[in-house]
């Protein structure tokens, strides 16, 4: 198991469905959720959210088919001071609401989800097929189709995407293009 602690939310990782701890985790938290139950996957991971060192009060578990060894890696944005979490595993995208706690939205990353970025205001999801922009508190701003390869790099509050050489910048908040290359 992994644990990372920020702020007062400790976050427990791992793939093992044999340790003591799963069943008990997820016997225990107020919000239990299952992701690619249907997928034919032989990848899976679990992720518990806690107050401190508490049982967890959150429990996901993900089965799913991209790894690391193709590029893929899942990923969490933990934002405790808007008791906030993004997570990306596989082709999943999942917010959560933690004070609560709740959902507060599911989307997929098909192609294959690669990871979050915590920028000024802004929480970026970049996957093989598209990128997404959503605010702190979860709330989405926009997203763009892709194809690899595609890159971005971020300038204040101006993202610069490259997408198979066509450079555009976007402004975060709205998601308008206001310059071509």
């Amino acid at each position: 198991m992994f644990r990372f602690t920020s702020g007062r939310y400790t976050v427990s990782v791992s793939s093992d469905q044999s340790e003591p701890s799963f069943e008990r985790y997820k016997q225990e938290a107020k919000l239990v959720e299952s992701f690619g139950e249907d997928i034919d996957g032989d990848l899976f991971c679990w992720i518990a959210v806690a107050e401190g060192m508490r049982l967890p009060f959150l429990f996901t578990t993900y089965r799913y088919t991209y790894d690391a060894e193709e590029g893929f890696h899942s990923g969490i944005v933990l934002l405790p001071e808007h008791h906030r979490v993004f997570i990306g595993v596989g082709e999943q995208l999942v917010a959560y609401k933690l004070d609560t706690p709740e959902r507060l939205w599911e989307e997929q990353a098909y192609g294959g989800f690669w990871w979050w970025e915590y920028h000024h205001h802004y929480v970026i999801m970049a996957a093989e097929l598209k990128v997404a922009v959503w605010t702190k508190d979860g709330q989405p701003l926009w997203s763009l189709p892709t194809e690899p390869p595609w890159d971005y790099t971020l300038d204040d509050e101006l993202m610069h995407l490259t997408v198979m050489g066509q450079q555009s910048s976007i402004i975060l908040k709205s998601g308008k293009i206001v310059s071509l290359e």
